[in-house]
Parts: structure tokens; C-alpha cells; sequence
């Protein structure tokens, strides 16, 4: 009688392993992933936009230039006074007096008159800056910063994601 139980059990035992190693090597695709064993999830970086907003690296986050006509100044010199202010007296060829000796009327007696073109500050304003000696930015519109591919998504707006029901390896165990 010990001998009948003795073979029961160790056969019992075999089929119980038997199915046990069974129900472990039985898988299927992971319905969750389908099989690739990650999940696409919204990138934390960007809001799932795609882009991030960083600061212009043209004008460093200012929105303006340097105005490349005039180099910041906001004007040119006068090209009609060469940067004086004033011109040679026309009427009195710059003596301040007439011929008669009296004291020119149109400059005062100074040989010199202002200059018309530029109203006697030597320079004109820049066409190009409206004087301001700076221009707004190409790049970021005078915003100060631009749009940028989000480096954690790569401009997808979606990032991966380990899968949690088969653990990244895209099968799942069934149970019979």
C-alpha cells in the first residue's frame, strides 16, 4: 500500500509541475502596448505641444538689435554739414558782413547759418530705426523668445513610456 500512494503522489507532482511550467510559458501580446512594450504618454516638458519657449539667442531675450545702419547712434551724420550743424553763410559767403560792410542779416554776422537738412544738429535721424538706434528682432518678433523643438519629445509631443502591464516586454502571461 505504500508503494500505490508513493507512485500516486510523484505522478501527481509531475502533472501539477507540468502544468505549473505550462501556465508560465503560455503568453500572448500585451493588449495594452500591443506588443511593443511601451505606452505613448503626454511629455511633461512641452505640455505635449511639441515646443518649449526659450529666450531668442539672436537679441539674448532683449527683442531688439543693435541697428546695423547707423550702429546703435540713431543717426547718420549730415551729409550737407558733414556733422556741424551749420553751413557757410550763402548770402555772405561766410565774412558776416556785406559788402558795404554792414553785419550780414541772414546769419547775424556769424558766416554762418544753420544747416536746413539736419536743423542744425549735425546728424539725421536713421531711416532704418526712426532714430531709436535699435530694431526690432527678426527672429522672435521683439518677444524675446522663440519657439523650440522640446528636447524631451523630440517636437512629438508624445514620449515613451515603459509598459505597466507586461513591464516593457510586450507579452503577458495567460492562465488556463
Amino acid at each position: 500500500m505504500k508503494r500505490a500512494f508513493l507512485s500516486f503522489s510523484i505522478s501527481s507532482l509531475l502533472l501539477v509541475v507540468l502544468l505549473c511550467s505550462c501556465n508560465s510559458v503560455l503568453k500572448k501580446e500585451c493588449e495594452n502596448c500591443g506588443g511593443d512594450g511601451y505606452t505613448m504618454k503626454e511629455c511633461d516638458e512641452c505640455d505635449g505641444r511639441g515646443y518649449v519657449i526659450v529666450t531668442c539667442r539672436e537679441c539674448d531675450g532683449d527683442g531688439y538689435l543693435e541697428c546695423r545702419w547707423c550702429y546703435g547712434n540713431g543717426g547718420t551724420e549730415c551729409s550737407s554739414c558733414f556733422g556741424r550743424g551749420y553751413k557757410t553763410c550763402f548770402h555772405c559767403k561766410g565774412t558776416g558782413s556785406k559788402e558795404n560792410m554792414e553785419s550780414c542779416f541772414f546769419c547775424g554776422g556769424t558766416g554762418r547759418e544753420r544747416c536746413f537738412s539736419c536743423s542744425g544738429r549735425g546728424y539725421k535721424d536713421c531711416s532704418s530705426c526712426g532714430g531709436d538706434g535699435r530694431v526690432e528682432c527678426d527672429e522672435c518678433d521683439g518677444y524675446g523668445e522663440v519657439k523650440a523643438r522640446c528636447p524631451e519629445c523630440d517636437g512629438e509631443g508624445k514620449v515613451k513610456k515603459t509598459c505597466v502591464d507586461c513591464d516593457g516586454e510586450g507579452k503577458v502571461s495567460i492562465l488556463k
